[in-house]
């Protein structure tokens, strides 16, 4: 499983994201993919690429799970895309930071869909949680 958090980039509060629950639905999908809506678990959830992908609403800022196989690429392409949506909606910037277990690197796509690697990371997993460069995010287990 493959998992981004989306964050402002542009303000101190890296969750605030003040779009309505209602209209969040046309910004949670990618713009050159098709996509569609479908049932599970999470505050939203598309179908794309042939894959499942969740959206969670946490107090960092949008958690999205890439729920399948899918390439780095992809998954980078469609969580840029979702991330330029939202700074778009608020008129703001985004930040995005895929979150690997056991990886030397952190993988991550800015709010401008360009990839950014960072060479090392730190990773600490406590109560159900993971922090790395000071993002935490839940862990899904199966």
């Amino acid at each position: 499983m493959i998992e981004y958090v989306i964050e402002r980039a542009d303000q101190a509060d890296a969750s605030d994201w003040p779009i309505h629950k209602d209209r969040i639905g046309e910004f949670l999908k990618p713009n050159t993919l098709p996509s569609e809506v479908v049932a599970g678990w999470g505050d939203h959830r598309i179908r794309v690429a042939g894959i499942e992908v969740s959206f969670s609403w946490e107090p960092v800022g949008w958690c999205a799970a890439f729920e399948g196989e899918i390439d780095q690429d992809t998954a980078a392409q469609i969580v840029g895309e979702i991330a330029n949506n939202l700074a778009a909606a608020v008129e703001g910037e985004a930040r995005v930071v895929q979150i690997s277990v056991g990886s030397n690197a952190v993988r991550g796509v800015d709010g401008r869909g360009r990839a950014v690697v960072a060479s090392r990371h730190t990773e600490r997993v406590q109560a159900g949680s993971r922090q790395m460069g000071g993002i935490p995010c839940p862990i899904s287990r199966p």
